[in-house]
């Protein structure tokens, strides 16, 4: 009995003292708040820019900007250091959410024998020898990056954007691009990791002498719905998978003349790989039509042949929405499912390649695609008059004087 009153009491009391810190109101910097900070204590930085460099401090605690990374800024020009050290024991619940990290030396955000979730932050304009952006490294560190955005950052020799070695380390939903590296992976670099999981991200226009998208040296790795286009490098521009586990759903494209390489204990599947790769099962070798790339436009674009193409049970369980927090799994109702001759793509609705899904048309009544509904649409609807083609607006099953009306009333420039 006195048992159980104690262990009521210890709950009651955990319970009681977690507290909010507010900075500047508590404390006028962001270390002296988690300095003074006990186990479970959330933090909350209010807008501003914060020129100072930080360490964790060995408790679970939740570090987060108020109103969001665009206006809320570490940064450690100047100091010497990592603009955010974990590097204490920390473990994985240990949280960073909403800044944009800056001005860091040994990597915007260094993770040593530790472990640190990392949302909804803007690392750019970091530099490193290894890992510019962020560098998770040493004996049971980890990192889980979550909407992130991993830009403009430098390594003297590997992982531009984010490096790792013998770490547990996960990227989801997040953005890698414009990051360089001296030797190997301009965008990502991991080696001997015990895992690796990138799930719905977009790693694009990175630079490094080998590999300038992704390399991956050693460890167990899951990479789904990814997109990696636009990398360069003096030896190989995209991506090089050396180690064991599964690639699926993912776009490698545009990032020149040996854009992809693997080792064969890579399970490559449901894919499109620029110039193909020996072993890739129900893959493709197609324009994947990106929207706009020239201007950072990854998203796929009409007619793409990686619509309704991927394998549904290759994303983790509860991935219901793509890089853009819009619905996975939405049919087009023009583009046949999962077409790779003896594919199982899984039940209908089949999810897209890459990190976007297509969502369909926009304006639907512009049916040869130009931005805006005018001739063309209207003798394109003539031509499939009484069918239950593209230009049945309303489902009705027939194309009639109901869809001409419809395309009259929404005739000019789509929205």
């Amino acid at each position: 009995m006195r048992q159980s009153i104690f262990a009521a009491c210890c709950l009651v009391s955990n319970t009681v003292f977690a507290d909010t810190i507010n900075v500047p109101a508590d404390y006028p910097t962001i270390q002296g708040a988690i300095l003074a900070a006990l186990e479970g204590d959330e933090i909350v930085v209010s807008p501003g820019i914060y020129s100072e460099a930080i360490f964790f401090n060995g408790n679970v605690i939740t570090l987060r900007s108020e109103q969001g990374p665009e206006v809320t800024t570490i940064d450690a020009t100047g100091t010497g250091l990592s603009a955010i050290r974990a590097v204490s024991g920390e473990l994985l619940a240990t949280t960073l959410e909403g800044f944009t990290i800056t001005g860091g030396v040994f990597g915007g955000i260094q993770c040593t024998q530790s472990a640190l979730t990392i949302k909804d932050c803007i690392i750019s304009g970091n530099t490193g020898n290894s890992g510019g952006g962020i560098f998770v490294g040493g004996s049971l560190s980890a990192a889980k990056i979550i909407a992130c955005q991993i830009i403009d950052n430098e390594a003297n020799q590997d992982g531009g954007g984010v490096y790792s070695i013998s770490s547990d380390i996960e990227i989801i939903d997040s953005f890698i691009s414009t990051n360089t590296a001296g030797a190997n992976g301009g965008g990502v670099r991991f080696v001997s990791v015990s895992s690796a999981n990138i799930t719905n991200s977009l790693i694009v226009n990175n630079q490094a002498a080998s590999y300038g998208g992704i390399q991956i040296s050693g460890g167990a790795l899951n990479i789904t719905n990814c997109t990696i286009a636009g990398n360069t490098a003096q030896f190989q521009g995209g991506f090089n998978l050396l180690g064991t586990g599964n690639a699926t759903n993912i776009i490698v494209w545009g990032n020149g003349l040996m854009p992809f390489s693997s080792s064969d204990n890579i399970n490559l599947s449901h894919s499109n790989i620029e110039f193909g790769w020996p072993g890739c099962d129900f893959c493709i070798l197609a324009d994947p039509m990106f929207v706009d790339p020239e201007n950072g436009d990854y998203r796929l674009g009409k007619g793409s042949p990686c619509i309704d193409l991927g394998l549904n049970a290759a994303l983790p369980k509860g991935m219901l929405f793509d890089l853009d927090g819009l619905p996975r799994f939405i049919d087009d109702p023009n583009t046949a499912d999962c077409p790779q001759p003896g594919a199982d793509c899984g039940t209908a609705p089949i999810v897209d390649l890459g990190a976007y899904e297509f969502q369909g048309l926009i304006c639907p009544w512009d049916l040869d695609g130009s931005g805006s509904v005018g001739t063309r649409d209207l003798l394109m609807l003539f031509a499939q008059w009484g069918t239950d083609g593209p230009a049945d607006f309303n489902g009705s099953g027939a194309i009639d004087t109901a869809d001409l009306l419809i395309l009259f009333a929404n005739w000019g420039p789509c929205p």
